[in-house]
């Protein structure tokens, strides 16, 4: 009976220590995985919306305030059309950005946005969404955007691309 008891004990603490065990795995993928503090977070999406709202109304000045500051001058440094292409109208309405990759280095903060379009003249959502990059160099109080040709490309040899 003595032997059952102890049979019985022995099991459900190890039982307990492997859940407890777990927990503390869970506990710390959970905690590790977020790469955003709830401030930086709240700061990225009122610069998504804001961001959203300048491409969805051609506003030209509040675009360029929200793009790179280093991407901009190395557009206008390459010519004023290239300056204009990049901030001329788009076809799409842009909604529903979605965190997708995030790297950090120290203050520095480079997140993957993947954006939802629906066309301005159908109204119709796209089955693609378009990539975007948020970066920010003061770790998450204020946030730039680049396009991802332009943040894959050379352009952005300028400054060290984490994702």
């Amino acid at each position: 009976m003595n032997e059952k008891i102890f049979f019985h004990l022995k099991n459900s603490i190890f039982g307990l220590y492997m859940r407890i065990n777990f927990l503390l795995f869970l506990t710390l993928i959970i905690t590790f995985s977020c790469s955003l503090n709830a401030e930086q977070e709240q700061n990225l999406n009122k610069a998504i919306s804001f961001f959203f709202l300048s491409i969805n109304r051609d506003l030209k000045l509040s675009i360029a305030a929200s793009t790179h500051p280093l991407i901009l001058r190395e557009l206008k440094k390459e010519s004023d059309e290239k300056l204009k292409s990049y901030l001329k109208p788009k076809q799409y309405i842009w909604t529903d950005a979605i965190i997708g990759k995030s790297k950090t280095n120290g203050a520095i903060l480079h997140i993957q946005l993947k954006v939802a379009m629906i066309n301005k003249d159908t109204y119709v959502k796209t089955s693609n969404r378009l990539r975007l990059y948020a970066i920010s160099e003061d770790n998450g109080m204020n946030w730039y955007f680049v396009d991802y040709k332009i943040y894959e490309s050379d352009y952005c040899n300028k400054f060290k691309r984490l994702i």
